[in-house]
């Protein structure tokens, strides 16, 4: 401590007023991607001591070496609507439908640099699974009964491919290569 915060300190205990003791630091932060959270990480003070988790993480961020993985999933909601309205006869009917579709993708990136060009090799695998639904309901709701017809349709898809980029800046030479699976 500086001399004047400890003749401060002492002024102030004098009068009767007590400092707090040092509160720990603590640290966080997110990675957004469309304000969904694809990273998130908390450090207290410890971390940033020798051989600690946050210079670990700080290394692992700056040299991720000539490989890393990928591994992706989202869930999206292309629609859905529901439809209520009495028919003829007066009794309630509705109308719904929906799509839903989760895609995964799982990948390796090497990366390197040879005779000059620089190049990605990408193998990935993509799997997409959509299911829609649509349905229609007429209610008795005298009988508290209902009537329905319900068509439920999943679809998937499965790509494992590779992907190979490569760049040579000298030659203004771009050069792209995709070898697909056949299943």
């Amino acid at each position: 401590m500086s001399g004047e915060f400890k003749t401060c300190k002492t002024y102030l205990a004098q009068w009767g007023w007590l400092l707090k003791p040092d509160q720990p630091i603590k640290v966080e932060f997110q990675i957004l991607l469309k304000d969904v959270v694809i990273l998130h990480r908390m450090f207290d003070e410890k971390a940033a001591e020798k051989g600690g988790e946050l210079k670990e993480f700080i290394s692992s961020l700056q040299g991720s070496g000539n490989q890393y993985s990928l591994n992706y999933q989202r869930a999206l909601q292309w629609g859905s609507a529901i439809y209520e309205q009495p028919t003829e006869s007066g009794l309630p009917m509705a109308y719904a439908s929906g799509l839903t579709t989760l895609a995964s993708l799982e990948a390796t990136v090497k990366r390197g640099l040879s005779r000059g060009v620089i190049f990605r090799d990408i193998d990935y695998d993509i799997h997409l699974n959509s299911q829609a639904t649509t349905l229609m309901t007429f209610f008795v709701p005298t009988k508290r009964i209902s009537y329905g017809i319900v068509q439920d349709r999943v679809y998937t898809a499965h790509s494992p491919d590779t992907f190979i980029i490569g760049v040579n800046i000298a030659r203004r030479n771009l050069r792209l290569q995709i070898n697909e699976t056949i299943q």
